[in-house]
């Protein structure tokens, strides 16, 4: 009995490990591109304030024909600072 309970013990353990493991890998290679741009203008901007980057859809942005025929929307990226909120649309060229 205790050598089945010593195998229990460590068939638990690295299934725990190994789908922590997983999880983590996973999460950070499914980042969406909109998560993936907040933080690269965090990191490589000096933007004060807060910045929050959507998908499409989320917020509503209103872009001329011109732009909206020339390129795709990626992401809506919104920052707030002392009051003043601007949008940014994150596009790629067709």
């Amino acid at each position: 009995m205790e050598s089945f309970q010593k195998l229990l013990i460590a068939a638990v353990v690295i299934g725990l490990v190994s789908g922590m493991s997983i999880s983590i890998y996973y999460s950070e290679d499914s980042a969406s591109k909109c998560e993936k741009t907040e933080k690269a203008i965090k990191n490589q901007s000096n933007v004060t304030g807060a910045v929050a980057c959507f998908p499409p859809g989320v917020i509503d942005l209103n872009q001329t024909d011109r732009v909206q025929q020339g390129s795709n929307l990626e992401c809506v990226c919104r920052r707030s600072f002392e009051g003043a909120v601007q949008l940014w649309a994150i596009n790629k060229a067709r």
